[in-house]
């Protein structure tokens, strides 16, 4: 659905946080975020089991998506969000993060 309302070209035309052109766009990175949270994910952490289960990829229209770690450094480059790492109940997880707005 999401590309038959172009919302991935939208996205890597308007948001630009990477230096350079190799690896995932920046939305594969928010769609995958975005499918993330719509099937209950709590941590970034929770892209592992959406990586591996290709019922949920088909449904929701997603195949490729960035590991954890990849999506991680992604989400540290956003500058509207602050990764969490150390504090709170994200402490056992690789982190979480809190969208404020952009500064």
């Amino acid at each position: 659905m999401a590309e038959s309302l172009e919302i991935p070209r939208i996205l890597d035309e308007h948001i630009q946080v990477k230096e350079r052109e190799r690896g995932y766009p920046e939305s594969e990175h928010i769609l995958a975020l975005a499918a993330n949270a719509f099937i209950g994910g709590d941590f970034i952490d929770d892209l592992e089991a959406l990586r591996e289960d290709t019922v949920i990829q088909r449904a929701i229209g997603r195949k490729d998506i960035p590991d954890p770690t990849t999506a991680a450094d992604f989400c540290r480059r956003l500058p509207w969000v602050i990764f969490c790492s150390s504090i709170g109940p994200w402490r056992k997880s690789m982190g979480a993060f809190i969208v404020f707005g952009r500064r």
